[in-house]
């Protein structure tokens, strides 16, 4: 098949970043092994970039093109200057695919917020580029809770949703929950799953340094991610096994919240915050731990979504204690490759805290059961061929 011109768009911080920013140098690294010419376009940095996790605007990392439409270092922090950060960022990506629409055969968009992304579903379609979008998260699971009606923002984002894929030849998703979900309203052919991708040169068994007893746990700390959970099962496990110690990693949107539950169960010497991490950090500081935890509730967003970490976790045979949410247990199965419970139950994760130091051997080997998890489904070469696919599918439409 002909060599493909790809280029890719989203918003967030690249090098530094979350989950998007690895899956695109994971993509891209990966397409390019295939023999595509690629590269990524950023229109604006994420809130995380207060910390200035952006050195650069352009460039080339690790092999991986990319460049910032906003011409800056960090998104404003003032609203005047976050609306002409916008109009920047706008304007220059309007004008890019413009210029470039003789080099480009097709374009992905990550996570595509229309009223984020119109200026450049507009180009493309003006240009009559094929367009692939791809949905990690069912956005508007986030306005869903049981015994609560819909607001406003619930239809906004379903509007969103549908209007995205509407727009675009293909789309691409993450789970098996969220494919079902848009197959029903797009139909199976434009659809495709493409699970969660790990570094697995990046995270590696040769890197780990854990000290026994160190417990951690790295992301976001949202309403899904069951933070506060797990804090209550770690001060319950520590009452009956001294030595433990829980790492916090990553960008706390609600520092006081957190602090206020490590001064309630009295855990001021046993938690360290470790704040947002740089992209050389993440690895280590991981590794330092000798058992890693994924306490998403039991909710519609996290039903629908897949968490990256938990494949790095894996990458790095360092035991995982889950909660069997949205597709965990298609790939993991209890007490082989991780430690599965129930979501929202801190009396078992407790539990399953204090069963990986009475029977530590037996939980090592569960880790390194784990890493062939990643090898044989979230790894790159994987999951860029079946991203490869995807973009012919489009061509031919």
């Amino acid at each position: 098949m002909n060599s493909l011109r790809v280029s890719f768009f989203m918003t967030g911080d690249f090098p530094e970043g979350a989950a998007n920013a690895s899956r695109m140098k994971e993509y891209l690294k990966g397409l390019q092994k295939l023999g595509h010419t690629c590269e990524l376009n950023v229109l604006w940095q994420s809130g995380f970039s207060g910390a200035e996790v952006n050195q650069d605007i352009s460039g080339l990392w690790d092999k991986v093109p990319f460049r910032f439409f906003n011409n800056r270092r960090r998104r404003p922090v003032e609203y005047i200057g976050r609306f002409i950060n916008t109009l920047r960022a706008w304007s220059n990506a309007f004008l890019y695919v413009v210029k470039n629409r003789r080099e480009i055969d097709v374009a992905y968009l990550y996570c595509p917020d229309v009223y984020y992304f119109f200026p450049v579903f507009i180009a493309l379609w003006l240009c009559r580029i094929p367009r692939v979008t791809e949905r990690t998260e069912l956005k508007s699971g986030l306005y869903t809770q049981p015994g609560k009606k819909k607001n406003l923002f619930y239809y906004l984002n379903r509007l969103d949703e549908r209007f995205c894929h509407l727009w675009s030849g293909q789309g691409v998703v993450i789970s098996e929950k969220l494919l079902q979900h848009y197959v029903k309203r797009f139909g199976e052919s434009r659809m495709a799953l493409i699970p969660v991708i790990a570094d697995l040169e990046r995270y590696k068994p040769g890197i780990a340094t854990a000290t026994k007893g160190t417990i951690g746990y790295i992301g976001s700390f949202g309403i899904k991610d069951g933070v506060p959970g797990m804090l209550k099962a770690f001060a319950s496990a520590s009452l009956k096994m001294t030595g433990l110690r829980l790492k916090l990693m990553g960008y706390c949107e609600n520092p006081a919240a957190i602090s206020r539950l490590i001064d309630q169960f009295k855990l001021h010497d046993l938690v360290e915050m470790c704040g947002l991490l740089t992209y050389d950090e993440v690895p280590a500081q991981m590794a330092s731990c000798d058992l890693l935890l994924v306490n998403r509730i039991n909710s519609v967003y996290a039903n629908f979504g897949f968490p990256t970490k938990l494949a790095e976790y894996l990458a790095l045979v360092i035991p995982t204690i889950a909660t069997k949410v949205g597709d965990v247990e298609l790939y993991l199965e209890h007490k082989k490759n991780a430690y599965l419970i129930n979501p929202e139950n801190d009396t078992e994760l407790a539990n399953a805290i204090l069963s990986r130091y009475a029977e530590y051997e037996k939980w090592n080997e569960m880790g390194k059961n784990g890493r062939q998890v990643v090898v044989e489904h979230f790894n790159r070469e994987v999951c860029s061929k079946k991203l490869e696919k995807v973009f012919y599918k489009a061509l031919k439409k």
